[in-house]
């Protein structure tokens, strides 16, 4: 059981560098990364819960920081035009 504890810490990682290579050589990363990549999230995500492995209260907070930091960056220009 512990080996599934680094599924999401594993894929995470593996789409930062991927985007991360694309932004560094096209200083562009297609929406359709993040496309793949949310319903694999929301997947392992809605396991984790099922699991009892992450409670709710994890995910809203985590969602609510994720949405407020997403904002910050939209309103103050930092996302790509």
């Amino acid at each position: 059981m512990l080996q599934l504890l680094w599924v999401p810490f594993v894929f995470t990682l593996v789409i930062l560098v991927y985007t991360a290579i694309l932004d560094f050589r096209k200083r562009e990363v297609s929406n359709l990364v993040w496309i793949f990549a949310y319903p694999i999230g929301c997947t392992i995500t809605i396991t984790y819960l099922a699991f009892n492995l992450l409670n709710m209260q994890t995910v809203l907070v985590s969602f609510g920081v994720s949405l407020v930091l997403g904002f910050i960056l939209l309103y103050t220009g930092y996302y790509g035009a």
